[in-house]
């Protein structure tokens, strides 16, 4: 296993403390974007003020971390964690390219399911994606670049997170809890980060704005389902590239559930919050047992 880095007094001290860091700290960040960076306004998530602002939240899971350990040995102990968490073998590859595969289960159970509830929407879809081409050669180039975005840029962008939830808060927290206990603590912190952004921005995606109370729900389950998987390849490889390709397959494909899904009432929410549950667990359940 990596090396477990600490910097004020004990396990549990450092786990309350990057906890309350990382979640003031991103509040902060937040509430300056929207008064300075947005005015408050709406923001759409395909809008590049909105990737840049988005980017840059995603490293501070990381530097918070970084702040934290800079103390044990200034450079040297930094330069320590990352190299003990970014290396790769054989094994830390295997995993890296395997697991956006969780992402891609879930999609095909998720679009069966919608399409079974009769909430699927998928006629605007289709369209375009057999605009210039036939549908089956669009979808394939989408998965294959899909693909390719989740193992490059977004594994890039999602190391940011990584980092700090796998690489310092779940190993520092299991020292002090049983590790079901440190998984779900890093998972419900990792889902109450994502809160402060949809309370202090209007985020849009078309022209549906999302609700704080619809957000946390979503965001609690998902990050929690997905600390499972996450977390036991990061300690059975020793390295969260395999993690951060996971997280780099979700934000890379995921958000065309949005796209494909009628959600114009709240019965038909309902019913795609229950398809996109049952979907993460039997991919998180059937790829989790296969590959460990």
């Amino acid at each position: 296993m990596s090396e477990v880095f600490i910097t004020y007094g004990n396990y549990l001290t450092n786990t309350v403390l990057y906890v309350a860091t990382v979640l003031a700290v991103t509040t902060l960040y937040d509430f300056i974007s929207r008064s300075f960076v947005f005015n408050g306004r709406s923001v759409s998530t395909t809008s590049p003020d909105f990737t840049i602002y988005a980017s840059a939240r995603m490293l501070l899971p990381l530097l918070v971390a970084l702040v934290l350990i800079a103390p044990v040995g200034g450079v040297e102990s930094v330069i320590n964690y990352l190299r003990s968490w970014l290396w790769i073998n054989h094994s830390v590859l295997k995993y890296f390219l395997i697991t956006p595969a969780y992402t891609y289960l879930a999609l095909v159970l998720y679009l069966v399911m919608v399409k079974y509830l009769g909430i699927g929407n998928f006629n605007d879809v289709v369209k375009l994606l057999s605009r210039d081409a036939s549908l089956i050669k669009s979808i394939t180039k989408l998965l294959v670049l899909s693909y390719v975005a989740s193992l490059t840029v977004n594994t890039l962008l999602a190391l940011g997170e990584e980092l700090g939830w796998r690489a310092y808060l779940l190993p520092v927290a299991s020292k002090v809890l049983t590790l079901p206990q440190a998984i779900l603590l890093t998972g419900i912190t990792w889902g109450v980060w994502h809160l402060p952004m949809y309370y202090f921005i209007k985020i849009e995606v078309g022209s549906r704005a999302y609700s704080l109370k619809q957000v946390t729900s979503s965001y609690l389950i998902l990050c929690t389902l997905l600390s499972v998987p996450a977390s036991i390849i990061t300690l059975k490889v020793g390295s969260v590239l395999p993690a951060a390709s996971l997280h780099g397959s979700l934000n890379a494909i995921w958000r065309l559930t949005e796209v494909v899904t009628d959600l114009s009432s709240r019965r038909k929410l309902l019913k795609a919050s229950i398809a996109s549950l049952m979907s993460w667990v039997a991919s998180i359940s059937v790829i989790t047992y296969l590959i460990t």
